[in-house]
């Protein structure tokens, strides 16, 4: 039996990229392992039977979280100040960017 869940938003852009929106308000310490099911499952519904694996969608998940996931006292607004302050967590940036 597959475990339900319900995505928030997605949106699909010219590219054929996948974006998954999930907004979070209470943190049940579950939210990365969560982000993680909902981008295979993602993958996994795009995904053309006997297809190739190079031609897989890509997906990028957003999280608007009502706490503080990674525990910083400061207010982070960009990826990249966290990357300074932080080297231990990875941002994937894709070839658009």
């Amino acid at each position: 039996m597959e475990k339900g869940g319900r995505l928030d938003i997605q949106a699909t852009l010219g590219n054929g990229c996948i974006i998954n929106i999930e907004m979070q308000v209470r943190d049940e310490h579950n939210i990365e392992k969560r982000s993680e099911i909902y981008a295979s499952k993602t993958i996994s519904r795009h995904f053309e039977k006997g297809g190739k694996y190079q031609n897989c969608k890509q997906v990028i998940m957003i999280n608007i979280l009502d706490f503080n996931l990674f525990g910083f006292e400061e207010y982070v607004s960009n990826a990249i100040i966290v990357l300074d302050k932080h080297r231990e967590y990875k941002i994937v940036r894709t070839k658009e960017a």
